[in-house]
């Protein structure tokens, strides 16, 4: 389902800025 694509891409997201915060 596309929604599942957009949940997925969007914890990608999520993923990405919590360690680019934990970088900072």
């Amino acid at each position: 389902e596309d929604k599942q694509k957009i949940l997925e891409k969007c914890n990608e997201v999520i993923a990405w800025l919590d360690k680019n915060q934990t970088a900072e």
